[in-house]
C-alpha cells in the first residue's frame, strides 16, 4: 500500500481525492453562506457553487488529457492510470451530483422558512 502513494502518482491521487472533496467543501461553504444569502446577498450562494464546480472539471480534463490525451506517455505505470481513470469517473459522479446541488440552490434558498 506504501508503494501505490509514492511521489510519481500524487498527480493520480489528487485527481481521485478532488472531486469528494469539492463536494463537501461545496456543501460546507453554501451552509456557511445561508445566513447572508437570506439578509442582502441572494447572488452570493449560487456564484460559490458554480465556482467549486471548476474543481472536478479540471480533474477530469486533466485525468482525460493524461490517460488519453497528450500527457499519456509510455512511462506511465498501470497503476497510475488506474487510479487516474477511477479519480476521473469518480470526479465526472461528483460534478454530477454537484450540479444537481447547484440547480437546487438555483431553486430553493433555504430562506423560505
Amino acid at each position: 500500500m506504501v508503494g501505490a502513494l509514492n511521489r510519481d502518482r500524487r498527480d493520480a491521487w489528487l485527481v481521485l481525492w478532488s472531486g469528494p472533496a469539492a463536494w463537501f467543501l461545496q456543501q460546507l461553504t453554501l451552509f456557511q453562506l445561508t445566513l447572508p444569502t437570506c439578509h442582502d446577498k441572494p447572488w452570493l450562494a449560487p456564484v460559490v457553487g458554480a465556482a467549486f464546480l471548476l474543481i472536478p472539471c479540471i480533474s477530469i480534463a486533466y485525468s482525460a488529457r493524461a490517460v488519453l490525451g497528450s500527457l499519456a506517455d509510455a512511462t506511465a505505470t498501470p497503476i497510475k492510470r488506474f487510479v487516474l481513470t477511477v479519480g476521473g469517473v469518480a470526479a465526472v459522479v461528483f460534478l454530477i451530483a454537484m450540479l444537481w446541488q447547484e440547480i437546487a440552490t438555483l431553486t430553493f434558498t433555504g430562506c423560505e422558512r
